[in-house]
């Protein structure tokens, strides 16, 4: 009885049939109380939780997951773009794309985690290269300026 009541107001109970993974996931963060809050402290907790636990898998190999996830981003773009024979119902190519951006996402936190890096490093990082990024953008801006 307690696992039903577990299992229940769940986005995946709405299935009639669920893998045996499936409701393990679900008693997991039902116990954990995890909820979508949209606050991405909460997303990244838990995706350094899942990287901690997940110890049998070497870098190597969640650098070819990436990789396969950078893929999967690469064939929904190309379709976007006309580049493929496939094809998608307007508005799922874009919510493909977004899809695949974060499961890419997913996996560098989970690389950057498994690295040891903390979040203060991961900030420290991103406001570096977004730093060098801006810089480059207003050089280019400066530069079309001139040769106006």
């Amino acid at each position: 009885m307690a696992r039903n009541r577990i299992l229940k107001s769940h986005p995946l109970e709405k299935r009639s049939v669920l893998t045996k993974l499936e409701k393990a996931v679900i008693r997991y963060n039902k116990i954990n109380n995890w909820k979508d809050t949209g606050n991405f402290n909460v997303s990244y907790d838990r995706i350094k939780i899942a990287s901690k636990s997940d110890v049998k898998k070497l870098l190597v190999e969640r650098v070819v997951k990436l990789t396969e996830e950078v893929g999967e981003l690469a064939a929904e773009v190309l379709i976007e773009n006309g580049y493929s024979t496939k094809y998608r119902k307007p508005g799922l190519v874009e919510k493909n794309i977004r899809t695949e951006a974060v499961d890419c996402l997913v996996m560098v936190l989970d690389i950057l985690n498994f690295v040891g890096a903390t979040k203060e490093d991961i900030n420290k990082l991103v406001n570096k290269k977004v730093n060098k990024w801006e810089k480059g953008i207003a050089k280019k801006k400066l530069k079309n300026r001139k040769n106006r």
